[in-house]
């Protein structure tokens, strides 16, 4: 009885101490992902400054360099789309904000994010493209300044496409 009884205090104390060190490397790994997560959110706050103040390269460098797993996120991707079309990057800026659409398909009602990517669109002359998304976006805004934007960018879709007969913008 006294041999199980032994053998039984062995096996609990052998459990506690791989409880305690389970528990300690997932502390441990926590902390980690902590300071990964920090350092990834102040490198994302530097390229949203470095946009913001109109460095739109550097936004792009900035932005471009996080860790997967944040360079892939709607946030990122939308504001890269929108810093390569403030660049005249506009097939660049339309493969960023269709990536960004796909990472977050509810933005399909975004009137923003359709603003943006039809304006994209027209900017590279893709005037059926740019018009299909400005007339969404038209549908899912309340903003009033937003609805002029997307007002004055369709007027020049429908001009384009009258000045010469196709769907290309020749003239701005």
């Amino acid at each position: 009885m006294e041999w199980k009884d032994k053998t039984r205090q062995n096996i609990f104390v052998i459990f506690i101490c791989l409880c305690i060190v389970v528990l300690a490397a997932t502390s441990i790994q926590a902390r980690h992902q902590n300071e990964d997560y920090a350092q990834a959110y102040q490198q994302y706050l530097m390229g949203v400054s470095s946009l913001r103040s109109g460095e739109y390269a550097q936004g792009i460098k900035i932005l471009s360099q996080l860790p997967p797993g944040f360079n892939d996120s709607f946030q990122v991707l939308s504001l890269l789309g929108q810093a390569h079309l403030h660049l005249g990057q506009y097939p660049e800026a339309i493969r960023l904000l269709k990536k960004a659409e796909q990472a977050n398909p509810p933005f399909l009602e975004d009137a923003r994010h359709l603003y943006t990517l039809g304006k994209a669109y027209y900017l590279d002359n893709q005037i059926d493209a740019a018009r299909l998304y400005l007339t969404q976006a038209q549908l899912f805004t309340n903003d009033e300044k937003l609805t002029q934007d997307i007002t004055e960018l369709l007027t020049l879709t429908e001009r384009s496409t009258a000045a010469d007969g196709t769907t290309t913008a020749q003239s701005n």
